[in-house]
């Protein structure tokens, strides 16, 4: 149990606190800590909430796939996100209010569904930040709130700038991001995912191989690190960056062949995220000039706002 003072930074209920940004960073800079956000019913989006978000960009984030899959991911400004665990989760949650929680507490990164424990993995590669919220719907998150917990940094309340007196009503935006993110879905990451899949299934069927090679000549050391490595990959685990014992030759040169496979894909993904949202940022250019031709300044710089972030965000995970 997480306890302390939660700080509510938005809220769906009039005179609350709200956030003006679908893809928001907010709260103190801390090293532990939880998020949760309190969803409407939106089967079709992803829940997308972050932690440790740190000054260059980098970030932990928990998420649900509307494909079913529930992932703890690390995303670095752009270069491609990766998945640091991922699991199958069930989507009918999606169809009522959901609650997701996503905590840090030193290396273990935790993300919970509704107070129960959905998945949890060990990962130092930030060790500080602040918090954050990504979706295409921010109305569809009925609360959003932060808790800080760090000994040397008490909770605090976070005053948010209000939103809009003069909210967009124009219908094009909200439809040009929605088509785009069920083309990328899609056409992007599926494509992507499948892939990866497919390379993973071939790699540990060639680990296994080798294992079996490795036991005919008895080479037990070996065999125990090519089984371990086979349950890595079935884990959806990192490769280890320092490795204390030699890695045998075979496992050596399986991992370069698997690398140099999941570099092409990871190309592939890179040059086709670049296009899709090149073709994104046209349509919105558009819609921007438009909305200033139509003398309607605050949806403009709304529009312009999103072609900003998206500068900034040429990959997800």
């Amino acid at each position: 149990m997480v306890n302390g003072i939660w700080n509510v930074v938005h809220s769906s209920q009039e005179g609350s606190k709200h956030l003006e940004s679908k893809d928001a960073r907010f709260g103190p800079e801390c090293h532990d800590g939880a998020i949760r956000a309190t969803i409407a019913a939106k089967a079709n989006d992803w829940a997308h909430i972050e932690l440790r978000c740190d000054k260059e960009g980098s970030r932990y984030s928990f998420i649900l796939k509307p494909t079913g899959k529930a992932v703890i991911g690390y995303l670095k400004p752009r270069v491609k996100g990766e998945v640091v665990l991922q699991v199958d989760y069930d989507k009918n949650i999606r169809q009522s209010d959901h609650t997701i929680e996503f905590r840090a507490v030193g290396r273990k990164l935790t993300g919970l569904v509704n107070g129960v424990e959905m998945l949890s993995v060990e990962d130092d590669r930030i060790s500080s930040g602040c918090f954050g919220i990504e979706s295409k719907f921010l109305d569809s998150y009925r609360e959003v709130a932060f808790l800080n917990l760090d000994q040397s940094n008490p909770s605090q309340i976070i005053t948010a700038a209000p939103v809009s007196s003069a909210p967009s009503t124009d219908s094009r935006l909200p439809k040009i991001e929605t088509e785009f993110q069920e083309a990328f879905d899609r056409d992007i990451v599926r494509a992507r995912e499948a892939a990866v899949a497919d390379l993973d299934a071939k790699y540990v069927a060639a680990l296994g191989r080798a294992d079996a090679a490795a036991i005919n000549a008895g080479k037990s050391d070996e065999s125990l690190r090519l089984k371990e490595e086979i349950q890595r990959v079935q884990n959806k685990q990192p490769t280890p960056s320092n490795e204390v014992e030699p890695v045998p030759a075979s496992l050596k040169q399986l991992r370069a062949t698997y690398d140099g496979a999941l570099a092409k894909i990871e190309h592939e993904w890179d040059a086709k995220s670049r296009t899709s949202y090149d073709e994104l940022d046209r349509q919105l250019d558009g819609l921007q000039k438009s909305l200033i031709e139509e003398n309607r300044p605050d949806e403009a710089s709304l529009v312009k706002t999103k072609r900003d972030q998206i500068a900034d965000k040429i990959t997800r995970p």
